[in-house]
């Protein structure tokens, strides 16, 4: 397979021009002693009634974004999940749960929760905006680099092979790394933020919108590899800490938006 060849598609894709593969088609093939995986299609997710996704959406030193997910079940009460006015609600009271839970004391001050976006989880295109004043965080002092997180580890009830849903905070204060230039966060700082989250949980979930109860947790879509027909749902009954330094090296941006020296 040496002589065949790749043709751009787009930035990211190319075609192997020549090439015949099977069906179905192996995970990867080896061209010229280079091996190029062969990534699956993206699989629509269906939808899963009474459930709103939300997206934290964050902003750091250099311009650089992080986002977090969360879903929120509808509980007892007449709300509907497509209704704007419901989503907007269960935005800002993410907003106000997260002030409310002290995690901004746990982060960097460079580092700003700018807004939740909610939007329908079951089926429609509804979706609002939060319009509450974006939350500074806290902490003043030298920042760990926009890629470095906080792992927060939802625990939830079911027992299952693979990773839990997990939550990546930015803006982690330089004094949280002990011994400093390590891969640990303190213990101190483990266990201030183990209680700010369980606290956030707490406030969430105590709060009703427009009259309605709403509980915080995730959506499992996938058994195996494939895609479950309907969702499950899954609730947040706790929560753990990592006191390992997690990475989430997109945050660092492009490369393309950092020079080069030659």
């Amino acid at each position: 397979m040496s002589d065949v060849a790749l043709v751009p598609v787009d930035k990211y894709r190319a075609v192997v021009q020549g090439v015949d593969l099977p069906t179905p088609p192996p995970a990867r093939i080896y061209i010229s002693g280079h091996v190029y995986k062969i990534a699956s299609p993206q699989a629509i997710l269906p939808p899963l009634v009474n459930t709103v996704k939300l997206i934290l959406n964050w902003l750091g030193p250099g311009g650089r974004i992080a986002r977090n997910i969360l879903f929120a079940l509808k509980g007892t009460g007449s709300a509907s999940t497509s209704d704007p006015t419901v989503l907007n609600g269960l935005a800002n009271q993410v907003m106000s749960s997260f002030t409310t839970s002290l995690i901004p004391a746990q982060l960097s001050n460079l580092w700003q929760l700018t807004s939740v976006l909610a939007r329908d989880n079951g089926g429609t295109a509804a979706n609002s905006l939060s319009t509450s004043s974006s939350i500074t965080m806290g902490n003043v002092g030298a920042c760990q680099p926009p890629q470095v997180a906080i792992c927060v580890s939802w625990q939830i009830a079911e027992v299952y092979r693979g990773g839990k849903p997990r939550t990546y905070l930015p803006g982690v204060p330089a004094t949280s790394i002990t011994p400093t230039g390590s891969s640990q966060i303190s213990a101190a700082a483990a266990n201030a933020m183990d209680a700010a989250a369980t606290l956030l949980l707490n406030d969430f979930n105590s709060h009703p919108v427009s009259s309605t109860n709403w509980s915080l947790g995730t959506v499992s879509y996938r058994t195996g590899h494939s895609v479950r027909p309907t969702p499950l749902w899954r609730s947040y009954i706790g929560v753990r800490i990592h006191e390992r330094v997690d990475s989430q090296r997109r945050r660092s941006g492009a490369e393309a938006l950092f020079p080069v020296t030659t």
